[in-house]
């Protein structure tokens, strides 16, 4: 026993005899390298995962100290269609229900969104982010 840890059962045994690699060194010359193979179609993410990617990263940041700075950067996503307003609202959403010391700060983030936003609509229906938000809010007091 070594420093209070007994050295010779399985676990120390293959502990101690792992590769050079394993412990952070260059493999030898000898040890044959994997070899990465290049995707045929690279992954480009789509121009609505990117606007959630940039609103989630913008809300992320969001604090009472910093709303008016972040809220301009919100508005400058193109928020222009319903698919992208669903996914924000989503993202308020659970921001609002995850962090609840914050909640009215986002209650103010939706408040002032709405008066900025484009008339947007389906099928000739009005949708607002009021109406959103309360299906949203809607689905999840049925959830439970």
């Amino acid at each position: 026993m070594q420093g209070g840890v007994q050295r010779n059962n399985s676990d120390s045994d293959r502990w101690h005899r792992g590769t050079a690699f394993q412990k952070g060194l260059m493999p030898s010359p000898q040890t044959p390298l994997q070899v990465m193979h290049k995707a045929e179609k690279k992954y480009e993410i789509g121009e609505e995962e990117a606007k959630q990617r940039q609103v989630k990263a913008i809300l992320n940041k969001l604090t009472p100290q910093n709303f008016e700075k972040l809220f301009e950067q919100v508005k400058q996503v193109n928020i222009d269609n319903v698919i992208t307003l669903s996914g924000v609202i989503s993202q308020i959403f659970d921001k609002a229900l995850t962090e609840l010391t914050f909640c009215e700060m986002y209650a103010n983030f939706c408040f002032h969104l709405a008066t900025e936003l484009p008339d947007l609509s389906i099928e000739n229906k009005k949708i607002t982010l009021k109406r959103l938000l309360l299906n949203k809010c809607e689905v999840e007091f049925e959830r439970g």
